[in-house]
Parts: C-alpha cells; structure tokens; sequence
C-alpha cells in the first residue's frame, strides 16, 4: 500500500515543485470540485486517538490560530526587553559610597560605560520560558466561529499553534533587542 501522497506545487513564478506527504499526516483532500476525502481514521496504534469530528475541530483550532493570532507584541515586547537587559548591563553606576570614602578615582557612569556580561547573551533564552507561563486567552475576533469555543480539541488545538507562535516571536524579538543593544555599545565604544 503506498503511503506516500506526492502533491504539485506551481509558485507564482510558474516553477513547479513536487512534495511528498505522508498519508498519515494529511486530514482530508479537497478536489477541485469542493468534494473532500477523508484520509484521517481513528487508530490508536499509530497515534490516531481522536475521531474523525474531534479531530476536524483540533485542526479547525490549528488553523485559525495560524490565521488570526497577532504576535507583534509579544514580537515588540521581546525585542524591548532585550534591548533593555543589553542596555542596563552596561550601564556604569559609578563608585560606591565605601569607595568614594576610600578615595577611590571616579569613574565615568552612564550607558555603555561598562563592558558587557553574559547576562544579555542568556536573556533572550528566558524571555520565550516568560512567555510560555503567560495565561492563555482565545479571543472571539481571533476564531472563525464562537461555536468553536465549545470544543475542547478546539481550544487544545489553538492553544498548541498560539503558544508556538508567542515563543517563537518572544525569542526573535529579544534576540533582535539584545543585538541592537550590542551594536549600540560597540559603536559607542569605537
């Protein structure tokens, strides 16, 4: 039995490129016709745990959350706490009291005073972790229909894909962040 499913894929530009997809991984094929066949079936021996409906919901879920859940704040909010960790790290606070009584020669404070440490390196490694222990809300704009919002699949489904997403864009943000950081203290510093 062949259980390999090859599908054409014609760009924009007109170049064609085949794929092949495991029959396994693919829910249901839609003809030009707008008849689907569903290749999905419930079969717990190879991880096919859910029926046919409650499956359809968990990808309706996947699907929507690809399609509607916005990441430019977790995308902005990552890539200001980087900025910030990078920037802060640098900065000189100057001498201590203790030191200043000891007669100790001033030093210049300010940002980009100081060289770096590994913190700003690591920080953009636990913003994603922040990220993933934020709440989980769906919003009614973000789904297709409020119906939805019953099923548990559904939910379980857009919850897996938005919270791909909040990580994903929380990393490159802080990533992104901590780089200007640094080329902001290099360029400052030469």
């Amino acid at each position: 039995m062949n259980r390999i499913l090859t599908l054409k894929s014609i760009r924009n530009s007109g170049k064609s490129k085949i794929i092949p997809y495991d029959k396994s991984r693919i829910f249901s094929i839609i003809d030009t016709n707008r008849k689907e066949s569903v290749l999905y079936k419930k079969d717990s021996s190879i991880g096919n745990f859910l029926s046919e409906n409650r499956m359809r919901m968990y990808i309706y879920g996947q699907r929507d959350a690809h399609e509607n859940f916005g990441v430019r704040k977790h995308l902005l909010g990552g890539f200001v706490l980087g900025l910030a960790a990078t920037t802060f790290d640098t900065y000189e606070f100057g001498p201590s009291k203790i030191e200043i009584a000891e007669g100790a020669t001033p030093v210049p404070t300010g940002f980009f005073k100081r060289d770096p440490s590994i913190f700003p390196v690591l920080f953009p490694l636990s913003i994603p972790l922040g990220s993933s222990l934020l709440p989980s809300r769906i919003k009614k704009n973000d789904v297709s229909s409020v119906e939805y919002l019953n099923s548990e699949e559904y939910i379980e489904g857009f919850d897996k894909v938005k919270k791909f997403k909040r990580i994903k864009s929380s990393f490159l943000g802080s990533l992104a962040g901590a780089a200007l950081g640094f080329i902001c203290y290099y360029a400052s510093n030469t």
